[in-house]
C-alpha cells in the first residue's frame, strides 16, 4: 500500500528510483524459485504453474504509473492511499472474462501475458507466514454469468463471481467476511440500474514490525487528514535505518519508504 502525505519528510539516496524500492517484489519472487515445472491443469483450464518473475516487474511498473496518475488527478489531497496490487487483482478478474482488443489492452496495462499471472504473484506474496495477510477479490455482474467464468474466478483467483442484485448488502457481507469484520459498510445505497459490474478487492493485514520504532523518538506533529489537519504523535527513525527514496515526480511528488514486517 502506497501513501502520499504532504507532511512527510523522508530522506534518502538521490540516485534511487521508485522502482529500486518496489524491485524488492521482484527480488522476493526470484528468491522463492518460482520458475518451476507447471503442475496438472485443474478443471476450468487454469494452469497452476508458478509465477514468472517478469510479472512482478510488470506489476511494479503499473503500480508506479498508477500512483503517479492518482496523485496528479488529486493535487489538493494531502493524503493519498492506494494498493496497486489490489487494483491489479480486481482488473485481473475483468481480464479473465475479456476477449479481443479489451483483453489486449488490459494485459498491456497490467504488464502480464494473462490474468492468472496476477493470481500467482498474489499467492507468492501471501506465502510469508510471519504476518497475517489476506487478499480477496470478487466481481458482481448484472447479466447472467457463465459457469466457465465462475470456475475460472474460483480456481485461478480464489474469487467470487456472483449476480449483482438490487442491494449492496451481499457485497458488504462478503467484504466484512474478507476483512475479519473490520469493514462492514463499504458501499451505501443501491446499485444504479446502469451499472453492469462491480469489482471489489479487500485486504486484511495484521503484523508487527521486524524492527520496532523506539518510543523515545516519538514526536508531536500535524497529520493532514481528508478535510482537516489534526495533531498526532509521529514515530521517527533515521534514513540509515529506514530505506527511503527522495520525493519523485513519477510518484506524484511522493517519496517511497520500505517497512519490513
Amino acid at each position: 500500500i502506497w501513501n502520499r502525505d504532504s507532511s512527510a519528510g523522508l530522506a534518502g539516496n538521490a540516485n534511487e528510483s521508485p522502482l529500486d524500492l518496489v524491485d524488492a517484489i521482484s527480488t522476493r519472487v526470484g528468491a522463492q524459485s518460482l520458475v518451476t515445472a507447471p503442475s496438472a491443469t485443474p478443471a476450468g483450464g487454469v494452469d497452476k504453474k508458478s509465477c514468472d518473475p517478469a510479472t512482478a516487474t510488470g506489476v511494479a511498473a503499473f503500480a508506479t504509473a498508477l500512483f503517479g496518475k492518482v496523485c496528479e488527478a488529486r493535487p489538493d489531497e494531502a493524503v493519498t492511499v492506494v494498493s496497486p496490487l489490489s487494483i491489479a487483482a480486481a482488473l485481473a478478474l475483468a481480464l479473465a472474462g475479456a476477449t479481443g482488443a479489451s483483453a489486449a489492452e488490459l494485459s498491456t496495462l497490467l504488464g502480464v501475458p494473462d490474468h492468472a499471472e496476477i493470481a500467482r504473484l498474489s499467492e507468492t506474496l501471501l506465502s510469508d507466514n510471519s504476518v497475517t495477510l489476506k487478499i480477496a477479490s470478487s466481481i458482481w455482474l448484472h447479466k447472467t454469468i457463465k459457469d466457465e467464468y465462475i470456475l475460472t474466478a474460483q480456481s485461478a483467483h480464489k474469487a467470487v463471481a456472483a449476480p449483482l442484485g438490487t442491494s449492496y448488502a451481499p457485497i458488504n457481507a462478503w467484504v466484512a467476511g474478507a476483512t475479519e469484520g473490520k469493514i462492514t459498510d463499504l458501499l451505501q445505497g443501491s446499485p444504479d440500474p446502469l451499472v453492469r459490474a462491480v469489482l471489489v478487492n479487500a485486504v486484511y493485514f495484521k503484523g508487527s514490525w521486524a524492527s520496532k520504532f523506539d518510543p523515545a523518538h516519538t514526536r508531536p506533529g500535524t497529520f493532514h487528514a481528508a478535510g482537516a489537519s489534526i495533531p498526532a504523535q509521529f514515530m521517527h527513525r533515521s534514513a540509515k535505518q529506514l530505506p527511503a527514496s527522495p520525493s519523485l515526480q513519477t510518484l506524484g511528488g511522493a517519496a517511497a519508504v520500505r517497512l519490513d514486517y
